[in-house]
């Protein structure tokens, strides 16, 4: 069975070997300098953490330095916008998440995520966790449900502020439950759970 690095490997030879041959002339050229990684979120997230094991293999495999770069806020918008603003030689490159196709529609961004950048790879699926502090004595939604009930406005911590994907289940959440609670937007998940 493939491993990691071995998957990784045959993808990269799969898509060398897909290549023109003058493609594949300018590509035994790449990388001669550091590869840069815009992650629109900051570090110490799971994004952040993807993006540093991914560099650090791949820093090893190019034997080229693999450079990550946190750009936060606005739910990623900074960093999209920045990856999306870069020279289009290849060296820099966004590990982002959902934000890339909900951003649009939350927010006014001063470009088109889904028509100025070309989706590689997806690297990961992550799960939304719904977490309490043990303070609060629940150990179920319906708990919590009912203690929303009794606070109304109850607030809550999402990971990268308003529009995320994170901050739309929560609000769908106390739509359906007839709740009412009051979001407290961070930069990332990092800085939420800290």
């Amino acid at each position: 069975m493939l491993g990691t690095r071995g998957a990784t490997a045959l993808l990269a030879l799969a898509f060398v070997l897909t290549l023109p041959a003058s493609a594949q002339e300018q590509a035994k050229d790449w990388p001669d300098r550091p590869v840069r990684f815009i992650v629109p979120f900051p570090a110490g997230g799971s994004t952040d953490v993807g993006a540093r094991v991914i560099g650090e293999f791949l820093s090893r495999s190019l034997r080229q330095q693999v450079v990550v770069e946190n750009k936060t806020g606005a739910n990623g918008n900074i960093g999209i916008e920045a990856a999306a603003k870069s020279a289009p030689d290849g060296y820099t490159i966004l590990v982002s998440t959902d934000a890339l196709s909900s951003n649009p529609h939350v927010y006014k961004m001063s470009i088109d995520p889904l028509r100025e950048l070309v989706p590689v790879i997806q690297l990961s699926r992550q799960p939304i966790v719904l977490a309490a502090h043990p303070s609060l004595g629940i150990g179920s939604l319906a708990e919590l449900t009912a203690l929303a009930k009794q606070q109304p406005g109850l607030r809550y911590a999402t990971g990268s502020g308003y529009g995320s994907l994170q901050h739309m289940v929560v609000q769908w959440y106390a739509a359906i439950a007839g709740i009412k609670l009051e979001q407290v937007p961070y930069r990332g998940g990092a800085p939420a759970l800290n």
